[in-house]
């Protein structure tokens, strides 16, 4: 990898992290409907109390390893959790997992 392709590289990456957090935050700053309480959104899609927990930490932007230290839990065990929270929000990835914690006052 030449020195100019590695500096394209490393922009790259900068300008996808830049990306990432931009939209986090567009997002993030839009409002949220009052109505809906934490409780609420537990019981609408049914998370169970663990998988909120571990929505929380996610939202903060914790990765596996740092959710299951928090939790005493396996990293296993997180990820399966994550995979859950993903499908039954109907989320795609775990940034649209914050904003949606965001949203709706899970953090």
């Amino acid at each position: 990898l030449s020195a100019r392709n590695a500096a394209r590289l490393q922009a790259g990456a900068q300008l996808i992290v830049v990306s990432k957090r931009a939209a986090l935050r567009a997002l993030s700053s839009q409002p949220t409907d009052p109505a809906l309480s934490p409780e609420h959104n537990i019981a609408h899609h049914d998370l169970s109390k663990r998988e909120v927990d571990v929505l929380r930490l996610l939202a903060t932007g914790k990765k596996n390893a740092e959710i299951a230290q928090a939790l005493v839990i396996s990293p296993k065990t997180v990820k399966n959790h994550v995979s859950r929270i993903l499908r039954k929000l109907e989320l795609k990835n775990r940034v649209e997992a914050a904003v949606f914690a965001e949203r709706h006052n899970l953090t």
